[in-house]
């Protein structure tokens, strides 16, 4: 997942979930932005915080160069 897939929106103090997962264009549907579960949105937050920089990867579906949210040690984790 791209970095800029998951945006804060709101502060927190305003009682609104302050987070959006942007989901991009796929086979079967458009793009769109859900609200994830709240405790989701504060792991991720947490892992931005402390996850070291890493360089920039070429997204094979977009064919942009992006950072990836879920990278450690210049390796994505999970699968494509």
């Amino acid at each position: 997942m791209p970095l800029e897939s998951y945006v804060t929106t709101y502060p927190a103090s305003l009682g609104r979930h302050p987070d959006v997962l942007r989901v991009p264009v796929n086979k079967t549907s458009i793009s769109f932005e859900k609200a994830p579960d709240f405790a989701a949105g504060e792991a991720v937050q947490e892992w931005e915080r402390v996850r070291p920089d890493q360089p920039l990867l070429t997204d094979v579906k977009t064919g942009e160069r992006v950072q990836f949210l879920f990278m450690y040690r210049c390796q994505r984790i999970g699968k494509d």
